[in-house]
């Protein structure tokens, strides 16, 4: 027989065994039968493998199964499960979760700082907001090793506080108080929309990252817009202090959500 040159077509179709990452059972239709001493097949690779990806019969919970966590493929496995509810998939729950609490903290936020600079005594509401923003400048250099080594659930819980803590500052006014408490918020605003960015991120694919940062915006900034009538109304009713009370509370409850956020396996 006329032996067949290595650089044939035919040679390597005859001769070529599966890539190593491809695993065959001895059941397998394609299973090598005879492997020449030449061409063995590779060894079986255990369950525990790092290189060997669950099969769909074996996945039974993403956050209990998922041997590749970082991989495209088993993110949105994760994110398309459903959670509570049939038409409920953990990205969407998430993304609710994280746009209300966006939007609880900030209809307070926004509304007060409309008012600190009328309602508090001297200029101790623009140099409040002065010092606030030169924070933010700052911080957003020193956040994001810190939103890289946390989990960005609580980065953002923490950052949330910090916006707490300002206007808890508000409702009995001592100079210095407000003064500190400008300078947390600073830090946290930075914590906060550095995690949220990357949040929302790891949270989407690239099908529908355009849709949910959508949905996150348009019900963010229904903040401006209920904040500032809810202000409207109770000032006709309440003081100052009472309103810095309902505010910092509603604030608070958007804190409290960032709890309710699913842990993610990536």
């Amino acid at each position: 027989n006329m032996e067949v040159p290595p650089s044939s077509p035919s040679y390597h179709r005859e001769t070529t065994y599966p890539p190593p990452h491809v695993v065959y059972h001895s059941h397998h239709p394609n299973a090598p039968s005879s492997p020449s001493s030449e061409f063995r097949s590779p060894p079986l690779l255990s369950s525990s493998s790092p290189h060997l990806p669950p099969s769909s019969s074996s996945v039974t919970s993403p956050l209990l199964t998922l041997l590749e966590p970082n991989t495209p493929q088993l993110r949105s496995q994760w994110l398309s499960n459903s959670f509570l509810l049939p038409f409920l998939t953990y990205q969407t729950f998430n993304l609710l979760i994280l746009s209300f609490s966006f939007l609880l903290i900030f209809l307070s936020f926004n509304t007060l700082q409309n008012y600190v600079t009328s309602l508090l005594p001297s200029d101790l509401g623009n140099l409040s907001l002065s010092i606030l923003y030169a924070t933010v400048s700052v911080s957003v250099f020193i956040a994001p090793p810190l939103v890289l080594r946390f989990p960005e659930k609580w980065m953002m819980f923490i950052g949330g506080a910090c916006y707490v803590v300002w206007m808890i500052s508000l409702i009995k006014i001592y100079k210095l108080a407000v003064l500190i408490s400008a300078v947390v918020i600073g830090f946290g605003a930075a914590i906060l929309w550095i995690a949220q960015g990357l949040y929302i991120t790891k949270i989407s694919d690239p099908l529908t990252r355009g849709r949910n940062l959508g949905i996150f915006w348009t019900i963010f900034q229904l903040s401006n817009i209920i904040g500032n009538i809810l202000a409207f109304t109770l000032l006709e009713v309440v003081n100052q202090h009472v309103l810095f009370i309902i505010f910092a509370s509603i604030a608070s409850l958007g804190v409290a959500l960032f709890v309710l956020l699913r842990p993610m396996p990536f």
